[in-house]
């Protein structure tokens, strides 16, 4: 992946020091999944809000034990699961946009920022250079891809495509038809409650829950083969190189779930405000 393209390109250092931040990086934004999951258990169910310390931590660990375990057992559950897991996220989407669609202005399109309210530049560009990376975590798994100068690039290619597909066109959908609506953090679940109905919504909601799930697999994963392709670089213990009998990095796997449980009680205040935002965002101040 990247560590020997930054060692070959710049050296050993930079190598090093670009690789062991990806890692890190990754590892601290992993740690987020199993306390967003808590959370939307939590704003879903009368008895899990009213867990404590404890029953939370065991429901963290139980959460970062089993499906750590599913990236120990090799990238052929992993990637499939994550193929069944966009599916099912991507689906209610797919609904809104087919079922929204007959309700679209296109002139809602033109209509450009409301008086006082400048459009955040900085803001928009935070937010599309945080939905768009990542790309390069996929390299990680070149070296267990057979014709990875052919399959990679047709494979970026095609999810550029669809990722790009899958913003524009639920986004087009709730702005050509409800241009008026409060847009925030959350705001697909309400607009398609009020255009479509409550299911759609409710749909779109466990979407998001799964969503969690899917995310922390394949960040587990490119996490551990990203530690365990520094090794093969030299820059690492060659011990963090060995592979388990499914062909996948089994201390890597380890340091990367232990540093996802270190992290976790870092993260959760800052989740939980997130989350409160979500569900309970702050009424329109016009």
């Amino acid at each position: 992946g990247f560590s020997a393209w930054t060692n070959a390109a710049y050296g050993p250092f930079v190598s090093f020091m670009c690789s062991f931040m990806s890692w890190l990086s990754g590892v601290t934004d992993n740690a987020i999944y199993p306390v967003m999951v808590l959370e939307y258990l939590s704003e879903g169910s009368t008895g899990v809000d009213r867990w404590g310390l404890l029953e939370q931590w065991a429901f963290v660990l139980g959460f970062t034990a089993v499906f750590t375990y599913l990236t120990y057992r090799g990238l052929d559950v992993t990637g499939g699961m994550a193929i069944f897991l966009t599916a099912f996220v991507l689906a209610p989407f797919v609904v809104f946009t087919i079922m929204g669609s007959a309700k679209v202005n296109p002139t809602n399109w033109l209509k450009g920022p409301r008086a006082g309210k400048p459009v955040k530049w900085k803001s928009l560009l935070n937010i599309l250079f945080w939905n768009l990376n990542y790309y390069d975590s996929a390299s990680a798994f070149a070296g267990d891809c057979k014709e990875p100068e052919r399959i990679f690039p047709s494979a970026m290619g095609i999810s550029l495509v669809a990722i790009s597909i899958s913003y524009v066109l639920p986004l087009a959908v709730a702005t050509g038809a409800a241009p008026d609506h409060k847009y925030c953090d959350g705001c697909y679940v309400s607009i398609a409650n009020s255009l479509i109905g409550d299911w759609l919504g409710n749909w779109m909601s466990v979407a998001a829950f799964i969503s969690c799930i899917g995310l922390f697999v394949a960040e587990m994963a490119s996490d551990s083969f990203q530690i365990m392709g520094m090794a093969d670089q030299g820059q690492l213990p060659k011990a963090l190189a060995r592979r388990s009998k499914y062909d996948t990095p089994t201390v890597p796997i380890l340091l990367s779930a232990i540093g996802v449980l270190a992290l976790g009680s870092f993260v959760r205040l800052a989740v939980r405000s997130v989350v409160d935002q979500s569900m309970h965002p702050l009424p329109s101040q016009d």
